[in-house]
């Protein structure tokens, strides 16, 4: 495991991030969009959803299942303050910590979603069935509120819910799904907000956390690190997110979705003609017909089709960012 990552024993001696901390980061963002031109914008933009469309959801049994059609979008609704009590009681709370930044009631308030009346009546229900059950009982009627609150797109609540249990049981597989949730949140708000929402970077930290917490005890999760990867993409570390994709393609070189999140990354940070190579690796690695072929090759065109109406030469020049062999 990468040895700045900090581990649950010592990961509380790093503070909060200050609010000049959180003011430069988003400074840095904007400045990332002003820089990226629109045709990059737009890859990014179909890798992200991509990646929310391979969205999963867990059934009572814990196992992934299909994902489901966004409730948000049925609603009509565009998001509002979260609504109702919190499952297990605490997940309305503050939580704080090195990724903490805003506390977790503060993220709900204002980056929930507002239950329906249908949703909201199950919610009680499962709630009033927690009151004065523990072990396995209560676990399953957490999974089942966590199923519930995806559904619904009431991904912060899924999150916090789901770190409770990780919490509770310290299992890998635990904190991945929590990473996963805080991720889906991250992705929910950006879209919502068309990535300018200050609320991503404090999301995306909790995943980060989350994410490291499996490392922890699996450093040789490639899906876990290249997830963490992107997150970090998303959080104002694209350098980072490149170091720990370069760890996963170092492992292995034929992992495609680090190939094509580390083209993103380059993106990021202008290496344009870097990007090509790990778009041209993926079309490589996967062959004609995929969708990991078809996106690839798109990328490749909107990025040239933006270095030409720049006028952009050659980043050779640039400093090197060490492509994955």
């Amino acid at each position: 495991m990468d040895p700045r990552l900090p581990s649950g024993a010592s990961a509380g001696d790093e503070g909060e991030p200050s609010t000049e901390e959180e003011e430069e980061q988003q400074l840095m963002s904007q400045q990332l969009l002003l820089t990226i031109g629109a045709a990059i914008l737009v890859v990014v933009a179909l890798f992200f959803v991509t990646l929310w469309s391979q969205s999963q959801t867990w059934g009572s049994n814990g196992e992934a299942s299909s994902p489901q059609p966004s409730a948000q979008a049925e609603r009509g609704t565009t998001g509002g303050p979260a609504t109702g009590g919190s499952a297990g009681g605490t997940a309305g709370g503050a939580t704080t910590g090195p990724f903490g930044g805003q506390d977790m009631s503060t993220l709900l308030e204002e980056n929930g979603v507002e239950l329906s009346e249908s949703i909201q009546v199950r919610v009680d229900s499962l709630e009033e069935q927690l009151s004065g059950v523990d072990g396995q009982v209560r676990r399953t009627i957490q999974e089942q509120l966590v199923n519930l609150y995806v559904g619904a797109d009431a991904f912060g609540r899924a999150a916090q819910l789901q770190k409770e249990m990780s919490d509770t049981s310290g299992n890998a597989e635990d904190w991945r799904r929590t990473g996963d949730l805080f991720y889906n949140w991250m992705e929910y708000v950006g879209q919502e907000s068309n990535g300018r929402n200050p609320a991503i970077a404090p999301i995306g930290r909790r995943a980060i956390s989350a994410y490291e917490k499996v490392l922890e005890s699996e450093p040789a999760n490639r899906d876990v690190r290249t997830d963490m990867a992107t997150v970090l993409l998303r959080s104002n570390d694209p350098m980072r997110g490149v170091e720990e994709l370069n760890q996963v393609l170092d492992a292995d070189s034929t992992f495609v979705p680090a190939r094509f999140n580390k083209g993103i990354a380059l993106l990021w940070i202008g290496r344009y003609n870097q990007a090509i190579e790990q778009f041209e690796a993926v079309k490589s690695l996967t062959g004609e017909g995929s969708a990991q072929y078809e996106q690839a090759t798109r990328a490749i065109e909107l990025v040239r089709e933006e270095q030409n109406a720049q006028g952009s030469p050659s980043n050779s020049a640039q400093p090197p960012v060490s492509p994955a062999e």
